[in-house]
């Protein structure tokens, strides 16, 4: 209720606005995807894997090393996430969005690697610090990446494109991780190594993968 409150006082930033009407309701073929912003899509459903593992695990993974507050490890991350975020937001826009996401990936394999093979809680509470210092510039970069691509009169398509192939990327951690751990507490650094992996895959692609080129219209 406060939301809308706050968005009855904003002023439109969409210059040229059309007026709703029944047809807009269909989706297109290319209405479900950018091909401008696949590489941040690319990039975000490889490190997104590592998010949908976290959520799924690390409550089991902290009881399993005698950590009885199963929110603990999630207050580590966010705080990590939110400490890092404005820094992280101004990198990206001073030295680029590749560069930064080369180095959110390398955070992540060292942070999925932490935690896999953590046995104590506080090895497993670095872990997940670390986890929070990367995953707290790593969304709003791609995100800005995004923007940054998409079509001038497509915005909104290129970055809802980003959104889809993170909550796949999530949706495949969960499900994944989960199958992989079956209460096993033994395979916690099976999944976890996984996470790992794919954040390797996501670093070399960001190292080896052509600049896209953007036409100005």
């Amino acid at each position: 209720m406060i939301s809308i409150v706050i968005l009855l006082g904003i002023r439109e930033t969409l210059h040229k606005r059309e007026p709703f009407r029944l047809g807009m309701l269909k989706i297109k073929k290319e209405d479900l995807f950018e091909p401008r912003v696949l590489s941040p899509c690319i990039v975000m459903v490889c490190l997104g894997f590592s998010y949908g593992t976290v959520f799924t695990l690390i409550p089991d993974f902290g009881e399993a090393v005698d950590i009885r507050n199963k929110g603990l490890l999630f207050t580590y991350m966010t705080i990590a996430a939110l400490t890092v975020r404005l820094a992280g937001g101004r990198a990206s826009d001073r030295y680029g969005r590749r560069p930064v996401l080369r180095v959110c990936s390398a955070f992540i394999v060292v942070a999925m690697t932490t935690i896999a093979f953590a046995d104590t809680p506080l090895q497993l509470s670095i872990g997940m610090t670390l986890y929070g210092l990367a995953h707290g510039t790593t969304s709003p970069t791609l995100i800005a990446w995004a923007t940054d691509l998409s079509d001038p009169a497509r915005k909104g398509r290129g970055v809802a494109s980003v959104y889809i192939f993170m909550e796949l990327g999530i949706g495949l951690g969960a499900l994944v991780s989960g199958l992989i751990y079956s209460n096993d507490a033994t395979r916690f650094p099976y999944a976890f190594t996984l996470c790992a992996s794919l954040a390797v895959v996501a670093f070399i692609y960001l190292m080896v993968a052509r600049k896209p080129v953007v036409s100005v219209h």
